[in-house]
């Protein structure tokens, strides 16, 4: 993500000035702590130094502060990315900011070509990224004959209806996308969009007149800087049918926890009670059953309700089926249970805190509302589905950061939750104002 390697607090004053745009407190509450989990771990702690979120819920002092700390040229500010609603759109004439990125298909032409405007204004080169939705990119692609049928795993979704159907964008944005995927200039592009004199030559800086080279994924690091194994899916990926009594919720690292340490204490005692021979008398309850299918076990172990499925997991190759298969499926019943179990408990812990927080909520009364745009979101429900994401409980109140101008501005009151089974994209606001 970051355009330099950064090893030392000088080389953070060689970043250039970032504006993330997002759609909603919550994406960017999370893209927020996603860029700070890349810095090095010797620079972390100047986090929330190098990369602010600021929206419609910061305080007015906490914004001030934040512009007059991004609108340095002293190079001695360390805030080199804003991770922001449009709520810091207005009043921002930072002259070196270098990079504006838009996080998700703009509503329409003019904002994304407004928001990329405060890039490069007192600096020779700006520059502005959009990131299309995969869907709209895919419509596009459909329209223009472009799409690649082979590779694209979203290609069969576009069969049921026709490109024109699925694609719900602006007009003028889809002639920016067509101008890019057909290699026309995005200046011309634009200029016959505004009305303007179309300059005959291309102005060979834009995305449609210079091909890009897509940038490599990021490598993320663990808190001791190993680099983190890639997850590869292969043919032979289990298929484990998710059940309908697998708990709601997500598995957290509590939870995991004890599932593996139960697992393990179960793996030992039943590999102490397996007759050891000259060949295995060495060997340790790894030899019995992999570290791998451990793991595998413990990340299926809420969807495991029969011994197929255990056998499947382990695979049938495993040598000790007709020894230990009785005792080995009643056992993991037993682990399958307590994580329900455990997970049932958190539902309804953060269920009664939810409503707790609520109740408080209301009883303030409506006067401390805050202008949200549209960036609140709230659920009542829990995400039982992995392919949900979720802001933990925990988590909640922190989306607005705290600051220390409480007496200017009432406490905040953001809860942020998707309801189950929805996409990431659909944050659905269900609060209300009382009168």
């Amino acid at each position: 993500m970051f355009e330099i390697e950064l090893r030392t607090e000088d080389d953070i004053l060689l970043m250039k000035k970032t504006i993330i745009y997002v759609d909603n407190i919550a994406q960017g509450y999370r893209l927020t702590l996603y860029l700070r989990s890349l810095l090095p771990q010797n620079l972390r702690h100047l986090g929330s130094k190098i990369i602010r979120h600021i929206h419609a819920s910061t305080c007015s002092k906490c914004k001030e502060e934040a512009l007059a700390e991004f609108s340095r040229t002293d190079r001695l500010s360390l805030l080199r990315y804003i991770v922001a609603s449009e709520a810091f759109g207005s009043g921002v004439d930072v002259g070196d900011i270098f990079r504006v990125i838009n996080l998700g298909t703009p509503r329409d032409a003019n904002s994304a070509l407004q928001r990329g405007g405060r890039a490069g204004r007192k600096i020779p080169k700006g520059e502005l990224i959009v990131y299309v939705n995969a869907r709209t990119w895919d419509g596009v692609q459909q329209h223009l004959g472009l799409l690649d049928r082979r590779n694209s795993k979203r290609a069969k979704t576009q069969d049921s209806d026709s490109s024109e159907n699925k694609i719900s964008i602006c007009s003028y944005f889809r002639r920016l996308l067509e101008a890019h995927m057909k290699r026309n200039c995005l200046i011309q592009t634009i200029q016959d969009i505004y009305g303007d004199d179309v300059q005959q030559q291309r102005c060979q800086m834009c995305s449609g007149c210079i091909t890009d080279t897509p940038p490599q994924p990021t490598i993320l690091r663990d808190e001791v800087g190993s680099s983190r194994p890639s997850r590869r899916r292969h043919d032979g990926a289990l298929k484990i049918r998710r059940s309908a009594h697998r708990g709601p919720g997500r598995m957290t690292k509590e939870i995991t926890a004890k599932a593996q340490a139960l697992l393990l204490e179960l793996v030992t005692d039943l590999w102490l009670c397996t007759p050891a021979t000259s060949a295995t008398q060495f060997e340790g309850p790894d030899a019995y059953m992999s570290a791998e299918k451990q793991s595998l076990l413990v990340k299926h172990i809420r969807d495991l309700e029969t011994p197929d499925q255990v056998r499947c997991v382990l695979g049938t190759d495993w040598p000790y089926w007709e020894t230990h298969q009785d005792q080995l499926n009643a056992e993991i019943q037993q682990i399958r249970r307590s994580v329900v179990q455990d997970l049932q408990a958190n539902y309804l812990k953060r269920q009664a805190e939810l409503q707790k927080k609520t109740s408080s909520q209301l009883a303030r009364g409506p006067d401390s509302e805050y202008n949200s745009e549209s960036d609140v979101t709230s659920a009542g429900s829990d995400s039982s589905d992995s392919e949900s994401i979720d802001v933990p409980l925990a988590d909640i109140m922190q989306a607005t950061e705290p600051c220390e101008h409480s007496e200017t501005h009432q406490s905040e009151r953001l809860i942020i939750r998707l309801p189950a089974r929805s996409k990431a994209s659909q944050l659905v606001d269900t609060t209300s104002t009382q009168h």
